[in-house]
Order: C-alpha cells, then sequence, then structure tokens
C-alpha cells in the first residue's frame, strides 16, 4: 500500500517550507527545491515546470540561501519521528 503524504509529517513539512518561504521571502517551491540541493547526496534534484513563469520561478532557487536555522527547521519538520 503507498503512504500518503498527507499525513501529519507531510503537514509538518508544508507549514516549515511555508514559514522558511516567508522568512526568506521566496516561495514554498524555492525554499523547497534549495533545500533539496543542500541535502548530501542529493547531486541533481528533481523539479518539473509546465509554464515558463514557473521556470523561472524554480530558477530563483538556485540563487536562495538557506541559512542553518532554516535548513534545521526543514529538517526537524521532515524527520521520520517527528519533530524533537
Amino acid at each position: 500500500m503507498k503512504a500518503s503524504c498527507f499525513n501529519d509529517r507531510g503537514w509538518r513539512i508544508l507549514a516549515a517550507l511555508d514559514e522558511v518561504a516567508s522568512a526568506c521571502r521566496a516561495t514554498p517551491a524555492q525554499v523547497a527545491l534549495a533545500w533539496q540541493m543542500r541535502q548530501p547526496g542529493i547531486v541533481a534534484p528533481i523539479a518539473s515546470a509546465t509554464s515558463v513563469d514557473q521556470w523561472h520561478e524554480l530558477i530563483g532557487a538556485a540563487r536562495l540561501v538557506l541559512d542553518d536555522v532554516a535548513m534545521a527547521r526543514l529538517d526537524q519538520a521532515s524527520a521520520v519521528d517527528g519533530p524533537a
């Protein structure tokens, strides 16, 4: 059976993405992609755009620098066992 992302962990991640995006003046999509790019072992995060506007939004992730506080917030929210 496939697990749903609409569970407590998924909602925590979405809330953290919104929080960090607001603090960084970025979109949640930009934060998510920037976060993935800083993960060890992820060489090429996969992103998809269906419009030129979405493409421009995603490009913004390459310029977004997430500080250690933002990274910790996102890492904590996405922890499999829940936030510490």
